[in-house]
Formats: C-alpha cells, structure tokens, sequence
C-alpha cells in the first residue's frame, strides 16, 4: 500500500497539475489557502490513512516506532547473519538512507554518511542487505531499484 496523495487525503484543490507543469503544457498557475505551517503540518503526518486524524507530533511518534519496529523485529527473520542484525546499526542506516531519498547518491555515499558518534561506517554488503530489508518490507520502493 502507498501513502494518500494531497489529493486523495482532502488536502488539495488540484488546481495544478504535475504532468502539466512537466509537459510543459501552457502557463500553470493557481492560489492556495493553504498556510506555510499548515503544508508543513501535512508533510509531517504524511499520507498514511490511518494518521491522518493524528496530530503531526503524534503521528511522527507512530512512524518512528514504525521504524523502530522493522529495526528490532524484521531483522529476525531478514537472513542477516547475528553481527549484523544490530537495531542501532539498523536505525543509523535507515536515517542515512532518509537523507539521501530523492538523491542520485551511492550505496557508498549513503554508507559513510552511517559514521556518527564516534561509529564506524556501516560496510557496502551490509547495506546491500538493509535495502533488500527495507525493500521487501515495502517500506522504500527506491530501495528496490536494482534488487534481483
């Protein structure tokens, strides 16, 4: 499942159309209500249909323990061997890989960005089997790219 769009959550008027705007189809062009503070509350709950009620503080409670969870729990059975299967390594992997979404950035690049506190770099094959994780978790579909 993927998350609502702005559209499909309410929160749109759809007035502007992306496949316009990169067809390049006339002058596009349209007026929101929508406050600053108000797409930013959007933004911080996302498009998950059962956080849409939430408050954004609440609701990035929920996707933390959501990532918490597949750091703790979906590792048992991701055929990581045991030295590999840390949830602190986990977490500090999916918050590189978070910085680098929507980037042309390299498994490497992704993986030296893993050195913090004082920690070593989380190792490439390492990585490798992070995103199968995170890919048949359904959590990144870019994760995917590129996964036999």
């Amino acid at each position: 499942m993927r998350p609502m769009t702005l559209s499909e959550s309410g929160h749109s008027t759809k007035e502007v159309s992306l496949r316009e705007i990169f067809d390049g189809v006339g002058e596009v062009a349209a007026v929101s209500d929508v406050t600053l503070d108000e797409m930013a509350d959007r933004i911080a709950i996302g498009g998950w249909p059962a956080l849409q009620g939430l408050s954004p503080r609440d609701a990035q409670s929920f996707m933390r323990s959501y990532l918490d969870d597949i750091a703790r729990v979906d590792l048992k059975d991701s055929g990581l061997d045991e030295a590999h299967r840390d949830p602190r390594r986990v977490s500090r992997f999916l918050r590189a890989y978070a910085r680098h979404v929507a980037t042309p950035a390299t498994t490497a690049t992704i993986t030296s960005d893993t050195a913090i506190g004082g920690e070593p770099p989380i190792h490439q094959e390492t990585a490798a089997g992070y995103l199968t994780l995170i890919c048949s978790d359904g959590v990144s579909e870019s994760a995917c790219v590129g996964i036999g």
